[in-house]
């Protein structure tokens, strides 16, 4: 999840006040800016089924839209000539032989451009609706059913929510009648009938929107195929006193012109995401590239990156993205989808589409991917090494979520522990898609996957996926796509991988003496289960476990199925003992052959838990190594104030961080008005507030005047420009920080990164990103 403004959605137009709350693209620029966007209410036809106490009847071989009402279900007819049977069909909206079922439809609208981004338009845009069906019909008849609602709701037109921001538009004039509609079965033909109000008013680019409505629409229908008009009772291609034409059977291809350079089709305007969301589209854009960001109902980023359409660069293609996503309740928030511009990278051809989110039906479970840490220091061989590191799986999406997890990278409490976790994968490796199919996973990702590094940081990204895909026990190989193309052999020195790739009997990615489980930073039972392998002197692997103050909990060895020479799996049942949940260490190493010593040491921070207790959630902030450092120039009050939460932070006492919160306290993490619970959500889901929040206050203050109030702000880099801090105060920045993040600092002009405010009198009174 990328918590700094710099990622989320730049500029838009400021809209009036007194509307109602802004969609999450508004709420990203009032992070950056601190205005008080708001946008006017939401399509309110959006979410409501189409018109309940519409009776539909048939003449004449169509479907018509009759007022009244009747009790009768009449038979549906047939009509069979040329080979083409036109099914036409007799309902009420009474005394159904079933109960009826609510379907999910579109109809198609246009949405007027806004703000830097927007280009050109407006465009149409596929909004959500809901229709009542009756399952018991059959096929045609239901497709007819949902022809003939959506269209119903179609020309009612958009009301008042033309005054929304972004506003909504329709081109079908304004008592244009919907009379029926009938369907070809075996072409997937449908035959619309509309009153002569449909062709009044308007030059040619109206006529081809209205159309443009009506075919998208239909279209959107599973079985329409193509839609064929009929106007005051006679069929037509050519409209308007300019006679715009168009083809018989009219289909989407010939009102390309009405769609965005990347056009959202799912989830449509107001409709759920479902999670994770499978988000699908068009696009005409430079080397066929579409960018996307999902943002909650705060304005968070939950997710980011880019996928391929399947044509580009004059050409429209399709494209789609599996995209996992987290968050606590459900919440409206935004799909982004947008083009970088080939000039300077800026967001040009944007569209939005508001969504439902949706936290995952199911819970989360611990699993893992893989990293590379430094072997311990002074004790162990070189490296860096693969370790497995944990993180929260959707089971209902374990391989999606399982990659996305890895492209995320390490966390700042990671990248800044003993091991020094890192990835070898590229920053901005994009997440194309996952299928498995036999046992091998066949693993998509963008061109960014190759770039860069020599072939060792090849083999070592490779190894990353193949590793974490393998711990999947579904997975016992893996195949590359990059960008949909098979893959086997990657970067400049020509590094090869099988097709597909499994894991090595003995990988030199592995350190001597690998855990596998627990993971670094897993939660683990009591006992404790070890697990890994090793290739060591007479297959021996000592294994000690600590608790967080250093008190030795165990102390043993075991003996892995071969060694000297060969790598083996060993594994160990360890009991321990503590009083309350907290930061342990498990190591496991090599006793040299000359002298005893500890060589090959491998550790992993993880959560110990009492016998027959709830474990709770882990907590970054045990993961800070270095002590409070003084800093002599801060006031008596900030000092005590600084240390207090410093304390509080590491030693995860939430309660003693809640009593030090200051009146109107401000916090980024959004969530509501409770800090505290919102905090230790993050913690749970891997996320580590408390460990940023105890680093930031080790890195150097600077003073802000605002008005009458002084406050100490850490870090330094806040105040002033970015290309104003000294590079010491810069470099303090790392790991919370890395290079991308000062390219987007100082494209950006400032650092807004996060930070935290203690006034002079020592009131605490944020911990919040942005300018």
């Amino acid at each position: 999840m990328s918590r700094d403004p710099f990622d989320q959605m730049k500029s838009r137009n400021p809209v009036p006040e007194g509307q109602a709350p802004a969609a999450p693209m508004g709420v990203a620029n009032r992070i950056v800016g601190g205005r008080t966007a708001r946008r006017a209410g939401w399509p309110g036809w959006a979410v409501a089924a189409a018109t309940a106490a519409v009776v539909l009847g048939v003449g004449g071989g169509m479907y018509w839209l009759l007022g009244g009402g009747g009790s009768e279900v009449a038979a549906s007819t047939s009509t069979t000539g040329a080979g083409v049977t036109t099914t036409t069909v007799v309902v009420t909206t009474t005394n159904g032989s079933t109960e009826p079922v609510i379907v999910d439809g579109v109809v198609y609208f246009f949405l007027d451009q806004i703000g830097e981004g927007w280009t050109s338009g407006p465009y149409l845009v596929p909004v959500h609706a809901t229709f009542e069906v009756d399952p018991g019909r059959s096929a045609s008849e239901r497709t007819l059913d949902e022809a003939g609602m959506a269209m119903a709701r179609l020309v009612e037109g958009v009301d008042d929510d033309a005054t929304s921001v972004p506003a909504m538009s329709s081109a079908i004039p304004i008592g244009t009648q919907f009379q029926g509609v009938a369907i070809e079965e075996q072409t997937g033909i449908i035959t619309v009938y509309l009153s002569s109000d449909f062709v009044s008013g308007g030059g040619s680019l109206s006529m081809a929107g209205r159309i443009g409505q009506v075919v998208f629409t239909l279209t959107a229908i599973d079985g329409v195929h193509g839609v064929r008009f009929s106007v005051g009772d006679q069929p037509t291609t050519v409209f308007g006193g300019e006679g715009f034409t168009i083809d018989d059977p009219a289909t989407r291809a010939g009102f390309e012109d009405l769609l965005p350079a990347v056009m959202i089709e799912s989830p449509a305007w107001n409709g759920a995401a479902g999670n994770p969301a499978v988000v699908t589209g068009t696009a005409n854009v430079f080397e066929a590239v579409v960018s996307l960001a999902l943002v909650d109902d705060d304005g968070l980023i939950r997710w980011e990156g880019t996928t391929m359409a399947t044509c580009g660069t004059g050409c429209r293609g399709d494209w789609t993205v599996t995209i996992p996503y987290t968050v606590d309740e459900a919440q409206w928030g935004s799909i982004i989808a947008w083009e970088a511009s080939a000039m300077d990278g800026s967001q040009t051809n944007v569209r939005e589409h508001r969504i439902w989110l949706t936290p995952s039906t199911g819970p989360t479970v611990e699993g893992a991917v893989y990293f590379f840490g430094e072997g311990d220091r002074d004790t162990a061989q070189s490296g860096p090494y693969l370790i497995p590191v944990a993180r929260h799986i959707d089971p209902n999406a374990p391989y999606a979520t399982a990659l996305q997890a890895l492209l995320d990278g390490p966390t700042g409490a990671e990248a800044g522990a003993d091991l020094g976790i890192s990835t070898a994968i590229p920053q901005g490796t994009i997440f194309n898609g996952v299928t498995v199919d036999g046992r091998i996973a066949t693993v998509d990702l963008s061109t960014e996957f190759t770039s860069g590094g020599g072939s060792f940081s090849m083999m070592g990204r490779l190894a990353q996926v193949i590793y974490t895909m393998t711990r999947l026990p579904e997975v016992d190989g893996v195949r590359f796509l990059v960008d949909g193309t098979l893959t086997t052999v990657f970067g400049g020195e020509g590094v090869i991988v099988d097709d597909p790739v499994a894991r090595p009997e003995d990988d030199t990615m592995l350190p001597a003496v690998m855990i596998e489980s627990p993971a670094y930073g897993a939660t683990v039972g009591n006992p404790l289960e070890a697990t890994g392998t090793a290739n060591v002197f007479e297959a021996t692997v000592s294994v000690s476990l600590y608790a967080a103050d250093g008190t030795l909990l165990f102390d043993g060895f075991t003996t892995a199925t071969c060694g000297s020479g060969c790598r083996g799996e060993w594994s160990l049942t360890i009991p321990y003992d503590v009083a309350t949940p907290q930061w342990g260490r498990l190591v496991a190493f090599e006793s040299s052959a000359m002298d005893g010593s500890a060589v090959n040491v491998r550790t992993h921070r993880v959560w110990l838990t009492p016998t027959g207790s709830e474990s709770g959630p882990p907590c970054s902030g045990a993961l800070v190594t270095d002590p409070l450092v003084d800093q002599p120039d801060l006031p008596a009050a900030v000092a005590a104030t600084r240390r207090a939460i410093w304390e509080a932070a590491v030693a995860c006492d939430w309660e003693g961080l809640r009593s030090l919160l200051g009146s109107g306290f401000t916090y980024s993490f959004g969530g509501g008005s409770d800090a505290i619970a919102y905090w230790q959500q993050l913690e749970a889901a891997g996320d580590d507030p408390s460990y940023l929040l105890a680093e930031l206050l080790n890195r150097p203050a600077g003073t802000v005047v605002a008005g009458d109030q002084t406050y100490r702000v850490w870090p330094s880099a806040f105040v002033g420009e970015w290309q104003d801090v000294p590079e010491a105060d810069r470099e303090a920045l790392r790991p919370l920080y890395d290079d991308a993040d000062f390219t987007g600092f100082a494209q950006f002009g400032a650092y807004i990164g996060y930070r935290v405010s203690i006034l002079a009198d020592g009131t605490w009174v944020s911990f919040v990103a942005g300018d």
